[in-house]
């Protein structure tokens, strides 16, 4: 069983790594990063991860998912430049509620008259 001087120490190292690359790393790199982090660190890995990173633990679970199934051949390739698989993410406001562009177009034609 690690030490809490252990998991301070493995605290700072992956503080200092993350601080490094995080500029650089996109939001599934950075997922994958973490998971890769925490799986290396072993049992309280995501703690530690998610104390040095602040990221949330659900999403080091979720990137530890991504790498299990990576390793695993499950998943299937994502294109390096996407970050979340397709469909995913926040969806148009103009698609949730399609008459928002008529309404704000007459809306501005109606004050600049």
């Amino acid at each position: 069983m690690a030490t809490k001087l252990d998991r301070a120490k493995a605290e700072t190292k992956v503080r200092e790594r993350f601080r490094k690359l995080k500029g650089n790393l996109t939001e599934r790199a950075r997922r994958l990063f973490a998971a890769s982090e925490a799986l290396a660190l072993g049992h309280g890995g995501i703690a530690v991860v998610a104390r040095a990173t602040g990221m949330a633990r659900a999403t080091i679970t979720t990137g530890i998912r991504e790498v299990n199934a990576m390793e695993s051949g499950a998943a299937k390739p994502m294109e390096p430049t996407r970050s979340r698989r397709p469909g995913a993410g926040r969806k148009k406001a103009t698609v949730k509620d399609p008459t928002l562009l008529p309404d704000l177009k007459a809306l501005v034609e109606s004050t600049t008259r």
